[in-house]
């Protein structure tokens, strides 16, 4: 998770947020909350100290996970970042859904 969220820092560093619209300053906004949260969520159900903890705290970090995705996405619509970038993405997003399941 921390190299997924490593990766799309640089991506959105790489931009000249005042050159952008308010539409992508609001995805790029929320791309990062959501990154960071997501990270949380991934360590804490890391942390969880019994078997139901980890099922909860899988499944917050899963919904928090898919949200990413949907940011992710959205922002492609806004040019943010390019079709190889989505498909990269999705596939670490879709790495870490699955060692939580």
């Amino acid at each position: 998770m921390t190299r997924l969220a490593n990766q799309l820092g640089g991506l959105v560093s790489a931009l000249d947020i005042d050159l952008i619209g308010k539409e992508t300053q609001k995805a790029l906004n929320a791309i990062k909350h959501l990154a960071a949260e997501a990270r949380l969520d991934v360590r804490d159900y890391e942390m969880s100290d019994s078997r139901a903890d980890m099922e909860k705290n899988a499944r917050i970090a899963v919904k928090r996970l898919e949200e990413l995705r949907g940011q992710i996405l959205l922002a492609s619509e806004h040019g943010i970042f390019s079709a190889v970038d989505v498909v990269v993405l999705s596939a670490q997003l879709d790495e870490i859904v699955s060692k939580l399941g």
